[in-house]
């Protein structure tokens, strides 16, 4: 399988190869000619390639989409101070809240603390796991779901447990906790045109409905390197049509 552009991109670099093939036998030729007593008198042999036409079958295998990568190494500070501000938007929790001080009903040795500091502490961790399990895994997104899952129920149960009442559903902060994972811990490659299925082995099982033809009528259109001298002494080079 190969990418419809590259497959007609390597049959017109081919026919340029072959032209650069054909110029560098009549390179020898000509010194061939130059050498002989009576060659030298003829044109040198120089072959070009006029049009051509190509008529090539193949069959689509698949569209372009993208592929995602898991990011080697992330912040994990700033995704969860991240997460915890779309958990809290979600949740309709306000920064005013989560700024507010309070004694600490966990443990009251720790002295005052904040919303966001004991969501902090108990979401750096999940935040790593949730790292850990999309660099051990294949499925991404079943990976992203769970970690998702996994953040959005701690928080509910931090935010509840200290007395704030949540009128929306976890499965909405999950949702936008995943989008935030997925953007910080992934990268996106693009990739765009379509495979196809080119050679005669690949073609053989394919249904004949499912095979298109593509028409090419490539034209060689040559230039060729004109030396002159300028004003200076010095030698310019400059491409010209042939």
């Amino acid at each position: 399988m190969i990418s419809l552009e590259e497959y007609i991109g390597g049959l017109v670099r081919s026919m340029a190869e072959a032209r650069a093939y054909a110029d560098a036998y009549s390179a020898e030729l000509a010194m061939q000619y130059h050498d002989h007593d009576i060659l030298k008198h003829f044109a040198i042999p120089r072959m070009r390639i006029g049009n051509v036409e190509m008529e090539i079958p193949v069959a689509l295998a698949e569209q372009g989409g993208s592929t995602i990568t898991v990011k080697d190494t992330v912040d994990y500070a700033d995704i969860t101070t991240q997460v915890i501000d779309s958990v809290c938007t979600s949740f309709n929790v306000s920064s005013e809240m989560l700024d507010y001080t309070f004694n600490n009903p966990d443990n009251p040795d720790l002295g005052s603390t904040t919303l966001r500091d004991t969501l902090n502490t108990n979401l750096y961790a999940k935040v790593m796991d949730a790292h850990n399990a999309l660099l051990n895994t294949t499925d991404i997104d079943s990976a992203l779901a769970e970690s998702a899952e996994t953040i959005s129920a701690e928080s509910y149960n931090v935010l509840t447990r200290h007395g704030v009442q949540i009128s929306a559903s976890e499965i909405a902060a999950s949702n936008t906790v995943k989008q935030r994972l997925k953007k910080t811990m992934t990268t996106s490659n693009a990739t765009s045109g379509l495979s196809v299925l080119a050679t005669a082995q690949e073609l053989s099982g394919v249904d004949s409905n499912a095979i298109f033809r593509v028409k090419l009528n490539i034209k060689e259109d040559g230039v060729q390197w004109a030396f002159s001298r300028n004003d200076q002494g010095g030698v310019d080079s400059t491409l010209t049509p042939e």
